[in-house]
């Protein structure tokens, strides 16, 4: 097993200023027998450039191609992956240097492998995400039963730090689904896997950048992308645990918390005016039902008034209240700023 390939698979679009530290964490891995395929998705920068520095080293390469997004990136990397492995990597992101050595002696027994990471943000703060389940082997009957957790706090949504075999890999990412397709993707091998394996350290780290905008965060057609990964995942949920309530209620919470972040979002920049506008969208989607059936004992507070006005059908007061909550972000936006900006000038 100790000569088993890994595939190391990354997107890149206008990524100058942060992908010669992704790569460089790939040539600092200690495990060697690797490949990095860098996928440019048609970036406007120097991105490319930057990259092809780096071809020295003949296990790096390099596939320019027309933008596409990010999931026909990932294809393309899978479509000429040659390891036994694989690993996706994101261009603003770093690998530890021991992941591929704490990936091979669990891979050799199981078929999937998830990790834990860490958050890395401008400021230079970080923060370890960490597992709240006991680190073992569990087959797909005991994975049912923590999987509710792994994928609300986040850990089973996205396919950085995870192992895949590349065998097991017979189908695509959704290019036509811009949000929540890494997701179905991580379904749709689960849907191959005999056991999955939880790694007890953290081996990736996770770039996050300060934005300060609800709307930086805006998908195109966002809430119909959610409704269609809703709906899609629901299907592959029953394909592999079975009518399993907690599986389920999982996904409607997260889903019912993605619908009220896409709203903001929305408000934010204006793309709702009234409530009339959210009464609106609740009607297109068939969302009324699910928050009808939802259950407010499982959120927080702030959560829990948003969707309690949303099941009661009160739409103006839930665009009174989200209008109040965006006001105060943006006077604690604008408060952060002026401190920034008083602390420049004293440093200055």
């Amino acid at each position: 097993m100790k000569n088993c390939k890994f595939s190391i698979i990354m997107p890149a679009y206008n990524a100058q200023f942060t992908i010669h530290r992704a790569i460089e964490s790939v040539l600092n891995l200690k495990y060697k027998n690797w490949e990095l395929i860098i996928i440019n998705d048609g970036s406007k920068d120097d991105t490319l450039a930057i990259c092809q520095r780096y071809l020295y080293d003949n296990r790096i390469k390099i596939i320019d191609k027309n933008n596409g997004g990010v999931s026909s990136a990932r294809n393309k990397g899978l479509d000429v992956a040659e390891g036994d492995y694989v690993i996706f990597l994101d261009s603003d992101d770093c690998l530890r240097s021991d992941i591929c050595d704490v990936f091979i002696d669990r891979m050799s027994h199981v078929d999937f492998c998830i990790g834990n990471y860490t958050c890395c943000y401008e400021n230079g703060n970080t923060i370890e995400k960490i597992i709240q389940a006991d680190i073992k082997t569990y087959n797909i009957e005991e994975f049912k039963k923590i999987f509710p957790s792994l994928y609300l706090n986040c850990f089973f949504n996205s396919p950085w730090a995870k192992c895949y075999k590349r065998k097991l890999i017979d189908f695509k990412f959704e290019e036509e689904i811009n949000l929540g397709e890494d997701f179905l993707f991580n379904l749709n091998y689960l849907c191959n896997c005999r056991n999955i394996s939880l790694i007890e350290k953290s081996i990736y780290f996770y770039k996050i950048y300060n934005s300060g905008s609800l709307s930086s965060g805006l998908i195109k057609n966002g809430f119909a992308n959610l409704t269609s990964v809703y709906s899609l995942s629901i299907k592959m949920i029953l394909k592999i645990f079975g009518e399993d309530i907690m599986v389920i209620d999982a996904l409607s919470e997260k889903y019912i918390i993605d619908i009220l972040t896409m709203i903001e979002r929305y408000m934010a920049i204006n793309k709702f005016n009234n409530s009339n506008d959210i009464r609106d969208l609740i009607k297109m989607y068939n969302l009324e039902e699910t928050f009808i059936c939802a259950s407010l004992k499982r959120y927080k507070l702030s959560i829990k008034i948003k969707v309690f006005l949303m099941k009661h059908k009160l739409y103006l007061f839930f665009f009174i209240y989200m209008s109040f909550i965006l006001f105060l972000k943006n006077m604690g936006g604008k408060s952060y700023a002026r401190k920034s900006k008083s602390k420049d000038q004293r440093d200055n």
